[in-house]
């Protein structure tokens, strides 16, 4: 081989090699994942009422997407919308009436609802956290 021939053997195999790969995109840069916020322990559970005087199986739902079920087995069921108002306040509505209820004990078992009643009573009301299938019991008629 001649030398005349070498340099334009290498060029051709330097082009060669460049039109054979495709281009490569530039590194995107990483994105950051949004911070996650902590779960609310209120939401998500059903919440069972312990008290004595409450209607048999009354429980309550707050759905993360501000829906509030409540419902027992003797009432007919009720779909509200809620809303936190802090750390430990929370208000729904009934019936075109703003319901406001303290949280005064809330963790992964145990929810305390007091509730501000008009003419300025108060009730507390005490929930369990229920991870077991339940039906309502039947009543007599």
């Amino acid at each position: 081989m001649s030398r005349c021939r070498l340099p334009g053997i290498v060029l051709a195999a330097l082009w060669l090699a460049a039109c054979g790969r495709a281009p490569q995109p530039a590194a995107a840069p990483l994105a950051t994942a949004p911070a996650l916020l902590p779960a609310d322990p209120l939401t998500g559970k059903v919440w069972l009422r312990r008290d004595a005087d409450a209607p048999p199986g009354e429980l309550r739902i707050f759905l993360p997407d501000g829906n509030l079920l409540m419902s027992s087995c003797v009432e007919t069921y009720r779909i509200a919308r809620w809303q936190r108002d802090g750390a430990d306040a929370i208000h729904w509505d009934e019936d075109g009436a703003r319901i406001e209820a303290r949280l005064p004990r809330l963790d992964g078992e145990q929810l305390q609802l007091e509730l501000q009643l008009r003419g300025g009573e108060h009730q507390l009301q005490h929930y369990q956290a229920s991870n077991t299938a339940r039906v309502c019991p039947d009543l007599p008629r």
